[in-house]
């Protein structure tokens, strides 16, 4: 069917030319919008590694944050303690990760340091025989604290519990099995801190990742943690 006739010098549209114009732009229409649903649905993904005490406070704002700046970038998040964390960094198992350093010097990688704080439970420890611990395994740094805080003021101690995640942990503090050591945080955990002990080093917060320079997914993520980090103070992971 013809779609233009003469004017003159010029052509025009038919009113079938007109008709199928209008079809065009719809198509045209469509084909944009399913060229923008098939780019927005291609997502990044990253895979992070988190100690468990970040869980409660830190990761749900860190995540909220990320997801409205980077609404294309999927987070796989894996907890672990820092030694176990840096070891999957390495064997690559996730792309970066925070690990938590007791007593650390300062290094380029440093987000900030967090104090950290004796708690028990709300009935007190006995004061006869050794001062019964909490503890994660002989590998977790805070329990090396811990140890040297205590021989280092000639207090005595035995393991009465080996944890092996944080929520056990608190269960067993809870039930007065004995006492341990922990971050500040703006609750304690649900815990009692314990001012009569001797003071523990800090810990160092800081962020690991493979040799060279990290994805773009995986930088901005590390320069969202970072930003988020500096707007708290002490303050807000104490009560």
């Amino acid at each position: 069917m013809p779609l233009f006739e003469r004017e003159g010098r010029t052509k025009r549209l038919t009113s079938v030319g007109e008709q199928l114009v209008g079809y065009a732009r719809r198509i045209l229409d469509l084909n944009a919008e399913a060229h923008q649903a098939i780019s927005s649905a291609q997502t990044t993904l990253i895979r992070v590694g988190l100690p468990e005490y970040f869980a409660d406070e830190f990761l749900p704002r860190l995540l909220l944050i990320y997801s409205e700046k980077y609404p294309n970038t999927q987070v796989d998040v894996r907890f672990s303690r820092s030694s176990k964390l840096k070891e999957m960094v390495d064997n690559g198992d996730v792309d970066c990760a925070l690990l938590l350093l007791p007593g650390a010097r300062k290094s380029p990688g440093d987000f900030l340091r967090l104090p950290v704080v004796w708690l028990g439970s709300s009935k007190p420890i006995a004061p006869s025989g050794p001062l019964p611990l909490v503890t994660f395994d002989q590998n977790c740094a805070f329990r090396s604290a811990m140890l040297e805080a205590l021989e280092r003021n000639g207090i005595s101690w035995r393991i009465a519990y080996t944890a092996n995640s944080l929520a056990d942990m608190k269960a067993a503090v809870r039930a007065s099995l004995g006492i341990t050591a922990l971050i500040v945080s703006n609750d304690h955990y649900g815990l009692n801190p314990i001012a009569s002990l001797p003071p523990l080093p800090d810990v160092l917060v800081t962020v690991h990742h493979s040799p060279g320079t990290p994805p773009p997914a995986v930088r901005d993520f590390m320069f969202t943690t970072r930003a988020l980090f500096n707007t708290l103070t002490e303050s807000a992971w104490q009560t």
